[in-house]
């Protein structure tokens, strides 16, 4: 490999992308079936994706989740190459991984196992193409120390935006402003009221965010479920609100069509990028 490079049919990036493993022959077997348009990118990305292909990357939502430093206290292994950056890296023990997003999301989906609900599922990926509702829960009034402390957080938040205005340039002003609204927020919903009958047919749904937090989500209607939804909701007074509309009108190919634009919208972004790092390529797209 070095004399290739030295020969110059290969980058220093190249090169520097080897090194996330310590097997010649594995790093040999990837640079000869490496296919010319990845040779020809000049950047290392598809040698190390190549050699790392049965990893899951440091940056994912589940490493997030877990934490790398709890995932090494566990045993796991981070598997870096010699230029990576802090917080950069491959996990290499997917089943411990996976253990310790379970033991993680079940401490998260515990409180709800006590609610009453007809199911607590965990979801660490969620299948998108399930047509669930979702019914919703109504709020009763705050008590007289949350309705202090709400005042107070917000006298605080109008006070920043006469200053700042309602969208500060000031950093600090913004990220306070954010974590002042947020604590309001997460006050309000504490005050959140369901009823029994709406936890007959909705259940809780434990899952993870892209930046590695976790969701909770209550009052999740299993398609089966949704008739009892749509009585619930017909019945005034029977347990709050519910989501009624029918559901998104659904192509030939069977996904529905808000999936199918967010898809779309994600597939553009990833066709943008890949154009910008190959100009040769875009050169000739506009040219067409």
């Amino acid at each position: 490999l070095i004399a290739i490079y030295r020969k110059g049919d290969m980058t220093l990036d190249h090169l520097m992308a080897f090194t996330v493993s310590d097997s010649h022959k594995a790093q040999e077997k990837v640079w000869r079936e490496l296919p010319d348009w990845a040779k020809r990118r000049g950047d290392g990305e598809p040698v190390r994706a190549a050699l790392t292909e049965q990893h899951i990357a440091a940056d994912s939502k589940l490493a997030k989740f877990v934490g790398i430093e709890a995932y090494e206290k566990a045993g796991g292994a981070v598997l870096r190459d010699l230029f990576a950056e802090e917080g950069e890296g491959w996990l290499t023990d997917s089943a411990l991984l996976n253990r310790l997003v379970t033991e993680k999301l079940e401490a998260a989906a515990e409180p709800a196992r006590s609610e009453g609900w007809k199911w607590v599922e965990l979801v660490p990926v969620q299948d998108h193409t399930i047509d669930h509702g979702r019914i919703h829960a109504t709020y009763g009034e705050p008590t007289e120390a949350q309705k202090a402390e709400i005042d107070a957080l917000q006298t605080e938040a109008d006070a920043i935006m006469e200053e700042h205005g309602e969208e500060p340039q000031d950093e600090a002003a913004y990220d306070r402003l954010a974590a002042l609204q947020e604590k309001i927020g997460d006050i309000s919903d504490a005050n959140e009221v369901w009823s029994d009958e709406q936890k007959a047919i909705a259940g809780v749904m434990v899952t993870i965010a892209h930046d590695g937090s976790v969701i909770v989500q209550r009052g999740i209607v299993k398609p089966e479920d949704k008739g009892a939804m749509k009585k619930l909701a017909k019945g005034a007074g029977q347990g709050g609100n519910a989501d009624d509309a029918e559901a998104p009108a659904k192509p030939k190919g069977g996904l529905p069509a808000s999936l199918i634009a967010e898809l779309t919208s994600h597939k553009t972004v990833a066709a943008q990028l890949v154009m910008a790092e190959t100009p040769d390529v875009a050169l000739l797209a506009v040219t067409h």
